[in-house]
Order: C-alpha cells, then sequence, then structure tokens
C-alpha cells in the first residue's frame, strides 16, 4: 500500500459495534436457501437466534476495526502521530487510542510542550542490532560445541539467487539483430507502393478483435454482429470504411482456404511463453498467438497482418513478422515435439495465407541466438 513519512492517526474514540446504531432488520444465515429477516426493534426484542447474530456481527465488527488500526498504523514510514477527541468521561470500552497507548506506553516517555507540561507520550522504536556480515565473527558460547563440529554448510557463504531472464516480446525481438549485419534481409517492396494510410486509428485492432470473436458465432449472425460492434467501438467512422471491414472480415471467415484456422479445433489470442538461450543471456519470452489450430499432428498458428502493401513473396517479408513468428514456433516445437509446427501469415487485405518457410523461421532463431 501507500505509505508516507508522517501520518495522523485520528481516533474519533467511537465503538467498533454500537448495538443502538445497528440496522433494526436482521438477516439470519440459512445455508438451505433464502436467509430470513425479523425486525428487531430494541435490545430487549432480541430471540436467540438474532443475539447469536448480533454477537457475529460485533465480532466481525471488531475484526474490521482491528485491521483498519492495523492498515492505518503501517501506512507511517517515519513517524506516526496517534491522537482523538472523547468527552468528559474515559470510554469503557478499546478504541484505537487506547489500544495504541496501552501496547506502547510501557517503553514510552512523556512528550511535553514549551512550558514542560505533558501533551502525550513518545515511543520511538530501539535500532536494530548490527548484522553480523563475517561467520568467523560468531562467538560460540557452548563449551560442548566446536567450530570444527559444526555442518559444513553453516560456514559456507551463500550462493546468489539466479538472477531473473530477461523478457523478450516476440514482436519486437528483431531489433536484437544488428541491423547492419549483412546476414539480414530487409523488406523489399514495390516502389510506387501507397505510404500514407488514410484508415482510421484503431483499424488493425478492430479487425483483430472481429477475428478473435466472429468465428464463435454462427455464420448467419455474423453480419449483424459485426455492425454492432464497429458501432459500438468506432461511432465516428466513415460508413462506407465500416462497411468495407465487415465486408473483408466476412469473406475472410468465409474463405475455404482459411477454414482450418476458424474450425472448432482453433483457439484465438492463445497466450505463450518460454526461454530462449542466446549469447548475451537466457532471454524470457511471452507473447500471444492471434490464431492457432491443432489439425491431427500439425499445429497450425497465424498471425494476421493488415498492412495495405502485400509481399509477394516469402523472401520479402518483413523480418520483424519472421522473428515473430519464428519464436513462436521455438515455443510450440517444445510443448509438441511430435507435431509439426506450421506458421502462415493472414494478409487481411488480399485474404491470403502465407506459409513461412522452416529454414527462414530456423535462419531467424539462430540469429536471435548470437545476439
Amino acid at each position: 500500500g501507500l505509505e508516507a513519512r508522517v501520518v495522523f492517526l485520528v481516533d474519533s474514540c467511537g465503538k467498533a459495534f454500537d448495538e443502538k446504531k445497528r440496522s433494526k432488520l436482521i438477516k439470519l444465515p440459512n445455508n438451505q436457501g433464502a436467509s430470513p429477516i425479523i425486525w428487531v426493534p430494541t435490545k430487549d426484542a432480541h430471540v436467540e437466534a438474532s443475539k447469536q447474530q448480533t454477537e457475529a456481527m460485533a465480532t466481525a465488527a471488531e475484526a474490521e476495526y482491528r485491521r483498519l488500526l492495523y492498515v492505518g498504523m503501517t501506512r507511517a514510514a517515519d513517524r506516526l502521530i496517534v491522537c482523538g477527541y472523547r468527552g468528559i468521561h474515559e470510554p469503557t470500552y478499546s478504541h484505537w487510542h487506547s489500544m495504541v497507548q496501552d501496547a506502547l506506553h510501557p517503553g514510552s516517555e512523556p512528550n511535553c510542550d514549551g512550558d514542560g507540561l505533558p501533551i502525550g507520550f513518545r515511543w520511538i522504536s530501539k535500532p536494530k542490532k548490527p548484522v553480523v556480515s563475517d561467520i568467523n565473527e560468531i562467538a560460540i558460547t557452548d563449551s560442548t560445541i566446536t567450530r570444527e563440529q559444526l555442518p559444513s554448510w553453516l560456514l559456507e557463504k551463500v550462493a546468489e539467487e539466479p538472477r531473473m531472464p530477461r523478457p523478450l516480446t516476440p514482436s519486437g525481438a528483431y531489433a536484437l539483430i544488428d541491423e547492419n549485419s549483412k546476414e539480414v534481409r530487409r523488406p523489399v517492396f514495390e516502389k510506387n507502393h501507397e505510404t500514407a494510410s488514410t484508415r482510421p486509428l484503431g483499424y488493425g485492432l478492430v479487425v483483430h478483435r472481429m477475428l478473435e470473436h466472429l468465428p464463435g458465432v454462427h455464420s448467419d449472425l455474423r453480419a449483424d454482429m459485426a455492425k454492432k460492434y464497429l458501432e459500438n467501438m468506432s461511432s465516428n467512422w466513415d460508413p462506407k470504411t465500416s462497411a468495407l471491414i465487415i465486408q473483408r472480415v466476412l469473406e475472410l471467415l468465409a474463405d475455404e482456404r482459411l477454414s482450418l484456422l476458424f474450425s472448432t479445433e482453433s483457439r484465438a489470442e492463445v497466450p505463450v511463453s518460454g526461454n530462449l538461450e542466446t549469447q548475451s543471456g537466457l532471454r524470457l519470452i511471452s507473447g500471444q498467438i492471434d490464431r492457432l489450430a491443432m489439425v491431427g499432428n500439425r499445429v497450425i498458428i497465424a498471425d494476421y497482418k493488415t498492412n495495405r502493401s502485400v509481399p509477394d513473396c516469402p523472401e520479402n517479408v518483413p523480418q520483424e513478422y519472421v522473428a515473430q513468428l519464428a519464436l513462436y514456433r521455438h515455443l510450440l516445437m517444445d510443448i509438441f515435439p511430435d507435431r509439426t509446427v506450421e506458421c502462415h501469415l493472414v494478409w487481411t487485405e488480399t485474404q491470403e495465407m502465407m506459409r513461412l518457410p522452416e529454414e527462414m523461421l530456423e535462419a531467424l532463431i539462430e540469429m536471435l541466438k548470437k545476439t
């Protein structure tokens, strides 16, 4: 929780539970159905069941009262000032101020104002004993035990815990590879492809969300569901843009070439994590696969790409995309060692499903291991 250097804990000296202020309607516990509610306007109107329930309520309120005191006291990093207000007479019940005073008064000292009049008490925590850093500094007081009789592990320095592997996201893994390396093939596109995007903000996210949820909807209901989703998510979009997105997503879901991806044996947004040994140390990989399907001895994974410009062959695919799928494949091969893991890019603009060669994926993994 949050801390502050100085905390004022102001006690109003109220009761943790006040019989006079409780609700006149008391709900009785019942494990076999609806809980009965009885009317108890005064203390004298109690029956045995309501009396027991009121005592349970008081016990719970007292526990919560003490818990809140603990929370308040532990918010102070350096100094805690406990004060409060009461009437003429000292309360006969326990309250925050009295709890703290009873616990700390034995080790406290009077705190006086400028005229020497006591205005409270001050309790200062005692300094901790210094930690012995050298085992040889420990004195053995029991004459029946010699240092040679101690177990060897007691005199050995505790080994440092292994460091946690540094995280590596599949989508950003390619940044580890030196861009000047001659082994790296950069993406090659047509020189005249359109670079300025006129798509609305969030276009790619909307397409991903629709491809995540619509496969589980009956084909007759998908169009209406997609329309309602876009109305809620992007009400300010141009109607033509919304209609085009719905058309392309529905065509993707109806495409026979992609039927395995959206079958009942497939899953959307599958989280996956694992490790990759690199020259700079162990790296923790954590990512989320857009679509995963299990077909016989095949594991098919796909990553959606909404790029306007689509490469004409796997060799011209951006290396960032290749690295992402290569890491997914690397993790899944450990999980499914007896199955073939296929990696595909689904280009939503052209409805093309492009499989990346295994040699290309293996080469990227080897390059990442050298980082």
